[in-house]
């Protein structure tokens, strides 16, 4: 059965209209889902009614200070990594707030590249920490077009003591298939010289039964349905937590496990 998608959801606290939306806009047009609100209060209520992978919030919010909210958030869900959004660039009053507490520190006008850096760096982090211990020495081909995808998922799935091998193209990950066992393929869906399903397809020739994974940052041109039709077992947005792609590796490769945590 086809694993659910995930997605990322991250709150942004900012009193701007103006600069909340413009820093909504981009975050939404990297895949993550996002919530907007324009003062601390409002920004509370929704961390309590629901789960929020992320806070980013400006240092200054009208109605409490940014640095005491994120204190408050760090006490209450330790678990909630905080972004501090300042138009400060003064490196004492930056180190300042690192110091504080602030898991990540941007500095307004702040680059697009930066912020995705920022946001991927932290999560990794904070899933890191919270990661089981390595379940085996299995093999996964992973196969991605993109290099920092490449470089972040063959990183989480070393600490979770998987064997990684990664390719760029289908024909190079075809080829690794034809010469060497893997116990799981994970796939970007749009490759340079195909998709991840001609994958499929020509792992299926081979006569292996080998646990395939997409990947894609476009769910609604291939959603998990047409996925699960075309023979794929697992489904990931992009873009995803490691614990997110955990979780989807273990029901595959360890059900019976699986079964028992839940």
């Amino acid at each position: 059965m086809i694993e659910k998608e995930f997605t990322i959801s991250i709150l942004v606290i900012d009193s701007d209209e103006t600069s909340r939306r413009l820093l909504a806009d981009t975050l939404q047009a990297f895949g993550y889902e996002i919530i907007q609100t324009a003062n601390i209060p409002d920004g509370e209520k929704v961390i309590s009614s629901g789960k929020i992978d992320l806070v980013m919030s400006d240092l200054f919010a009208p109605d409490n200070r940014g640095l005491e909210f994120m204190r408050r958030l760090k006490r209450e869900h330790p678990e909630i990594p905080v972004i501090i959004l300042t138009a400060q660039k003064d490196d004492t009053v930056i180190r300042g707030i690192e110091e504080s507490g602030a898991d990540g520190v941007l500095t307004k006008p702040f680059r697009i590249s930066r912020v995705e850096e920022l946001i991927v760096t932290i999560l990794m982090k904070f899933d890191k920490a919270a990661l089981s211990p390595p379940k085996s020495n299995r093999k996964i081909l992973v196969v991605d077009d993109d290099a920092n995808l490449i470089e972040f998922m063959t990183e989480a799935l070393t600490a979770l003591g998987y064997r990684v091998e990664a390719h760029r193209k289908i024909a190079d990950a075809a080829e690794a298939v034809k010469r060497d066992h893997f116990d799981m393929v994970i796939s970007d869906f749009m490759l340079p010289d195909g998709t991840g399903l001609d994958l499929v397809r020509q792992i299926k020739k081979l006569a292996l039964r080998i646990p395939f994974v997409i990947t894609t940052g476009y769910p609604l041109a291939y959603p998990p349905a047409m996925a699960k039709a075309d023979g794929v077992e697992g489904y990931l947005v992009k873009p995803f937590r490691i614990n997110q792609m955990e979780q989807v590796i273990s029901n595959l490769l360890f059900p019976d496990k699986s079964k028992t945590k839940k």
